[in-house]
């Protein structure tokens, strides 16, 4: 049976549930690392990312006297860039929070999504100017948001995104084989749109939040959920819930 850290192929005609991960590589690997064991042993993991992670050069930055962070993508390509972490950092939920503070920032949460943040920089109003590292394909406008609020706020592009394909076994699973598959993004989720192979009617869509489930609704699909908070521990839950009853079924005779 393939494990997290060495996905291999599937047979179509396996009853076993497959969980199929999109998200860049690492964050996959975290990922399928928190879920419970004793489903992970259960069940056929296919990574597939459909985009992945390409750091830019990182230049001088624009002055400022805080960055903001929105993901954990963003917290390692500006750790590996960025000698010098003096400068708080204004962060997007727990996880990216957690990983700015191990890197070394003195790192605050500022809310679950990039709206939360910009409301809640807004009323607090932080001293500036602030500088969003981000990758090239982001949402929520931060920097324009904030400096319209007279937050000035800096753009600065650190990584790209470049799409990929899915692998002959993600796409094999989709055509013929149980699958959950939680989705992290807006873009994660259009580009599987893209790549949708099969008629979806056993696949299950899991989205991080109301906008990934927008940009998921192309694809065909046996269910779709939404998380009760765009989080990692509401996606985990999640998945926990949408396998269980799942893998039941497949043993059934």
């Amino acid at each position: 049976m393939p494990t997290p850290a060495q996905p291999g192929p599937v047979q179509p005609s396996d009853a076993t549930p497959v969980v199929l991960m999109t998200r860049p590589r690492a964050a996959s690997d975290r990922f399928v690392a928190s879920l419970p064991a004793d489903l992970v042993a259960q069940v056929a993991v296919i990574l597939s990312p459909v985009m992945e992670i390409a750091p830019r050069p990182m230049g001088h930055l624009p002055d400022h006297a805080g960055v903001i962070l929105t993901s954990q993508a963003a917290v390692a390509v500006a750790a590996a860039g960025m000698p010098d972490r003096a400068a708080p950092a204004y962060c997007v939920g727990r996880a990216t929070t957690a990983a700015a503070r191990a890197a070394g920032w003195q790192a605050q949460e500022m809310g679950p999504d990039a709206d939360a943040l910009v409301t809640a920089m807004i009323a607090r109003r932080p001293a500036g100017p602030f500088v969003h590292l981000r990758g090239g394909h982001t949402r929520g406008e931060v920097a324009a948001r904030l400096t319209a609020a007279g937050l000035r706020c800096d753009d600065y592009v650190i990584y790209d995104q470049p799409a990929r394909p899915l692998t002959p076994e993600a796409a094999q699973a989709l055509a013929g084989r149980c699958c959950v598959a939680p989705v992290f993004s807006p873009r994660s989720a259009a580009l599987l749109a893209e790549r949708m192979v099969g008629d979806g009617r056993d696949l299950h869509l899991l989205a991080l939040s109301p906008a990934v489930a927008a940009a998921l609704s192309p694809v065909a699909h046996a269910s779709l959920h939404v998380c009760a908070a765009p989080n990692a521990t509401e996606m985990q839950k999640l998945v926990s819930e949408t396998l269980r009853p799942l893998l039941h079924r497949s043993k059934v005779p």
